[in-house]
Formats: structure tokens, sequence, C-alpha cells
């Protein structure tokens, strides 16, 4: 397989820019660096009307790209989709306001080596779980969520000797494997092809739970969703999840896990995903 560039790709919203200078900083101190990063924002938000307020001082390695279309969270990917359409590259997603541990994008690149035509990411979720919707024909092998989400003995130690303040490694997954839905909080590894031209026309409400139109799409187009099972540091949520999420978002009266199902059920019988 040629070697693709990664590009690192996230949007932010105007309450969360703040965190952005911290948010970057992680990204520039990753073991392995990307080939690129770009913060998409778009001339006019649909959530945050206005002028769109100044971002903050950003490293010269960042690329402020300005979006015609605000896509809601999918802008954290879709305009550099369009952008790098039919070239070598991986896009990178992430959102604005998890900071990355350094060996964040070297985990990916151990799993792209594995997974060479997959979606990779570290953290999904399975439409049966969640809906009871039974699959007749889910891929194989299936990711496997370890009991104790990686909690061993020796885990809790570490935490316990740094006063909680070190976050070691650990393995949320027993095994990897495939899931339905990728969740882009913890990154997504997605190559830059994946998506079908109809992707970018998200319908309303759906453009709240972007993950799931995403994966779904991307499934419609065949590319399946491969959880990478390394371990991995895992962080409390910070102030910033909690400004603004979309997760406590109501829209036209449908809120998150409503909003999750119509996706799914959309996406099963418009586009043939998850059969």
């Amino acid at each position: 397989m040629a070697k693709r560039q990664i590009v690192v790709t996230l949007t932010s919203i105007p309450p969360r820019y703040a965190n952005l200078p911290r948010k970057l900083a992680s990204i520039g101190n990753q073991t392995v660096r990307p080939d690129r990063v770009e913060l998409h924002v778009p001339k006019e938000y649909r959530r945050f009307p206005g002028a769109r307020p100044a971002l903050p001082s950003l490293p010269d390695w960042v690329e402020v790209v300005e979006d015609d279309v605000d896509y809601g969270p999918a802008s954290k990917v879709l305009p550099a989709a369009a952008r790098w359409k039919g070239t070598e590259t991986d896009l990178l997603l992430c959102d604005d306001d998890r900071i990355q541990d350094r060996g964040w994008v070297a985990r990916f690149v151990a799993g792209r080596k594995e997974r060479p035509d997959d979606i990779v990411c570290e953290r999904g979720w399975n439409i049966t779980d969640r809906f009871g919707i039974t699959r007749t024909a889910a891929e194989q092998p299936r990711a496997e969520l370890a009991p104790d989400r990686g909690r061993t003995l020796g885990y809790r130690l570490r935490r316990i000797a740094s006063l909680n303040f070190w976050h070691p490694p650990r393995k949320i997954y027993a095994s990897s494997g495939y899931a339905d839905v990728f969740e882009g909080f913890l990154g997504a590894l997605i190559p830059v092809d994946a998506f079908p031209a109809a992707t970018w026309d998200i319908p309303p409400v759906v453009w709240t739970v972007d993950d799931v139109w995403l994966s779904g799409m991307a499934y419609s187009n065949g590319f399946k969703v491969w959880v990478n099972g390394l371990p991995r540091p895992v962080y409390a949520n910070s102030y910033f999840d909690k400004v603004a999420a979309l997760t406590h978002h109501v829209e036209d009266g449908v809120g998150r896990e409503a909003a999750d199902r119509l996706a799914v059920e959309y996406l099963r019988d418009t586009w043939g995903a998850w059969p």
C-alpha cells in the first residue's frame, strides 16, 4: 500500500474557541507528527447566528480553512474530504474538546498498517446493542469490550500512586474488530474517498448525529469501521466536553437518542447500511 499523507482535521464552535490552543498543542506534541493539520470553520454557523468571533492565536502549522457551508459537527471531516478527494490521503478527524495523548497518531498509523482499507477508530458502538436491531450479515470478527474496560488492579494501583493525576494506558477492548458506528471523540482515521457524493446532503435532524451519518454513508460506499483495540489513556470529561454539547441538544423536538435511531433507520432503509 502506498503511503498516504495524514491530515488531522477538526472544526470548532465559538463557545469552545478558548480550548483550541490547548487542543492543538496536544496534536503538536505527538510522537508521530501528521503531515497537515486543518481547522475548518464555516463563514456562518447554523447554531450560533451573527458575526463569527475571532479565533485565538494558533500555531503557524495549523491551516485555518473557511468553508461556505456549515455541516454541523460533520464539518470536522466533510470539507477536508472534498478538498483532498482523489489523493493518497487519510483524514484523521477529532473533536475540539478533548486533548490527545502523545501516542494518538502513532496508534492510528499502526492500525492502518493492519487494516489498509477500513475506517480505523478507538471506540465504536453497534446498532444491535443500542437499539435491539438484528443484523443478518454483521462483519466478523466483532470488537469485544473488556469486562473491566481495562481497569485492572495494576491500572488502579498506578492511578492511586499518582494521586489520580496520571492516566496509564488501558485496554478498553479485549480484542479488536468491527463495529457499526465510530465514536469520533477519540478520533477516526478515514480514507479520503470513503464518502459518496450524497454524504454532503445531510437530512434535517440527522446532522446532529454526525458519527452515525458518516459511518452509515461510508458503509454504503464499501468502507467498514474497525476498532483498534490497543491500550490508550482515557481522560475524564472536561469543562469543554459539556459546553454547547450536542449530546443534550434537541432539534425540531428530537433529542440525541431519538436522532441516533432516526439516522440508523434512515441509513438502513435508504442506503442499505448495516444489513
